[in-house]
């Protein structure tokens, strides 16, 4: 995973495809152990974090899931 700063509160990050990539249909994003969002779709890997407080850490993975919510092992950093 790749984070990016983008602004005071905001962070951009991207991730690599999931392997099983025909049968992926989007993306779970974990901030801090917690589902925090989802992404549709295979081909978007980019993702914007947005109202994160300053001087302070985050801990964010992906997971890829399929049509009946199967979810892929965490991405790695």
């Amino acid at each position: 995973t790749m984070l990016t700063y983008r602004g005071v509160n905001d962070a951009s990050f991207s991730w690599r495809k999931g392997r099983d990539n025909e049968e992926l249909i989007g993306y779970y994003i974990y901030l801090n152990g917690v589902k925090h969002d989802s992404v549709m779709g295979n081909s978007d890997t980019t993702y914007m974090l947005k109202g994160l407080q300053p001087n302070t850490r985050y801990g964010v993975f992906v997971r890829g899931f399929d049509r009946v919510k199967n979810e892929s092992l965490p991405n790695q950093p």
